[in-house]
């Protein structure tokens, strides 16, 4: 079943459709929470409760129309598992344990909707880069997300100085210049997310 079958099927469709589109559900996605709870200070009770929070979650907003299929179903449940987990790391007084910038509160579905776009902008910065080379990427991220200095940057990569890195990145930004002039799509989605 694709998204928006899974989305009808919620919708329209008698208690024995919906209970074989909810068993859909957990076998594509259970284990994306599993893991996201195991990896934030819970564990594998912790993720079931999590998961059965967010099917009900999903199955109310789908039956009140508060869910369109603007983004992807899986970016949807991971954004509200995550909330739900965050609310039960807080009511335990167990959130201090997590590291501060891994603390994103959702609390409204506007949030909810702002999650998923930044999941999205997330997934394509994810794939330019990709397409940009596998050293390209390992530098621009180590450069943008991880603000590196270009002396780390020129060890890391063995480079034989800090102006070396520097050329290596401008070349990168080229390159990934060309590659999203050279895709009509590509540009469309960045107008659309930035």
């Amino acid at each position: 079943m694709t998204d928006q079958q899974i989305i009808t099927t919620l919708k329209e469709s008698s208690i024995k459709y919906c209970e074989q589109a909810l068993n859909l559900v957990y076998a594509n996605y259970y284990t994306m929470i599993e893991n996201f709870v195991l990896q934030n200070n819970g564990n594998k009770d912790d993720a079931k409760d999590v998961f059965q929070e967010t099917v009900m979650s999903l199955y109310r907003n789908v039956k009140n129309d508060k869910y369109s299929l603007d983004s992807k179903l899986s970016t949807y449940i991971f954004s509200i598992g995550k909330n739900n987990w965050y609310k039960k790391l807080r009511k335990n007084g167990r959130m201090s344990h997590l590291k501060e910038e891994q603390h994103h509160q959702i609390s409204s579905d506007e949030d909810i909707q702002a999650d998923i776009e930044y999941t999205e902008q997330q997934k394509l910065i994810g794939k330019l880069l990709h397409k940009a080379g596998e050293e390209c990427s390992k530098l621009l991220k180590l450069f943008y997300f991880e603000k590196m200095r270009m002396v780390k940057i020129a060890n890391v990569f063995d480079f034989s100085s800090e102006q070396v890195a520097k050329n290596k990145k401008n070349k990168c930004m080229k390159k990934l210049r060309a590659v999203i002039l050279s895709n009509d799509n590509l540009q469309e989605q960045l107008r659309n997310n930035y």
